[in-house]
């Protein structure tokens, strides 16, 4: 039994050090590989960087909605929440909650898609429907205005109006 012990000890060192020649010989290898293009070299400016957007890492509280011609605002227990994070947009309601991807390609454009919302129905039924109708039209938003008080998120059936949380 020892030797078998033994025997196996051996056969594993003599594999750890054939494993380390061929690693040796594929560095070797490796060194030699000619960088055509030194910009992949240099970590992206801000100026380059996906989620550069004035919109960035900002929290807000929806005020009201206006949606098709009619104002809503929200009867809550707690704040309507929408953030805007690394090209995410979360919002955060009384009974649901929306998960989005967002784009803001130049100032005063935006883009929402890859929408998922949360499907709690056990909810207040006016709240629900405040939730619903802004979820369906943040869905719909193509450019924004950062104003003095806050947020306008803006599309063809409405608007968001918000405020810096």
């Amino acid at each position: 039994m020892r030797i078998m012990i033994l025997f196996l000890f051996v056969a594993s060192l003599w594999s750890c050090q054939s494993d380390k020649k061929a690693g040796d010989s594929a560095a070797g290898q490796a060194s030699e590989v000619i960088v055509k293009d030194s910009s992949l070299l240099v970590p992206p400016t801000s100026k380059d960087s996906l989620f550069d957007s004035e919109l960035e890492q900002t929290y807000w509280t929806v005020l009201s909605i206006e949606f098709e011609g009619a104002r809503f605002v929200p009867d809550t227990i707690r704040e309507v929440e929408i953030r805007f994070s690394r090209g995410i947009l979360n919002g955060l309601a009384n009974c649901n909650r929306l998960t989005a991807s967002f784009s803001a390609p130049e100032k005063g454009k935006i883009g929402i898609s890859d929408v998922r919302i949360s499907q709690n129905t056990a909810c207040d039924p006016k709240r629900l429907q405040f939730e619903r109708r802004l979820f369906l039209l943040l869905q719909e938003m193509d450019t924004y205005r950062l104003t003095e008080s806050g947020l306008v998120l803006n599309s063809a059936k409405g608007s968001v109006l918000c405020t810096k949380k």
